[in-house]
């Protein structure tokens, strides 16, 4: 079995279903993430030195496995694990376009919401994976997911996962 190393600046992901959460390393991986799960090709992505823990029962420790396939249609939530100073494509994902504060409902996660920015274009877009910058998520039941997507700059969620978007009005002064 595989030793699997997460740091920043390094190929590494995370991927969440509704069953399972996994970390490892798509193969091949010449490109970004985004294009891998975009990419409805082959309904599988194959992963390496690959963790996974199951979402709904009692934690242990992870299962280690050198190879994994994975549903793509599956994935609700997907991160890869980038350096943001070094990445420019996220860089100006951040700072360019306008957003829209947005609250998804995900499929499979009863109770469970992710709040952040969306590029307003993605809104009532096409796109198959959504980019939610600065999520924060509402993962009452799962714990150990929770803490895996705090602090993160962005999430890829499928929008086929997410069974409504609400638009978040701020507050008007008066």
């Amino acid at each position: 079995m595989g030793t699997t190393h997460y740091h920043l600046g390094t190929k590494n992901h995370l991927f969440i279903t509704p069953e399972l959460w996994v970390r490892g390393v798509v193969d091949p991986c010449p490109v970004r993430l985004a294009d891998h799960l975009r990419n409805w090709k082959r309904p599988e992505l194959s992963i390496r030195d690959a963790s996974v823990q199951w979402t709904k029962l009692p934690s242990g420790p992870p299962a280690e496995f050198d190879q994994l396939l994975l549903a793509r249609a599956e994935i609700v939530v997907a991160h890869e694990y980038v350096d943001l100073a070094s990445d420019p494509h996220l860089r100006q994902m951040h700072q360019a376009s306008p957003h829209e504060s947005v609250r998804l409902y995900l499929r499979g996660f009863p109770g469970s919401t992710l709040e952040g920015r969306i590029p307003s274009s993605q809104v009532e877009g096409e796109l198959s994976f959504l980019t939610l910058l600065d999520p924060v998520s509402v993962l009452p039941t799962l714990p150990e997911v929770e803490a895996a997507v705090r602090n993160l700059p962005y999430l890829l969620v499928q929008r086929s996962m997410v069974t409504a978007i609400a638009t978040i009005v701020k507050a008007r002064s008066s």
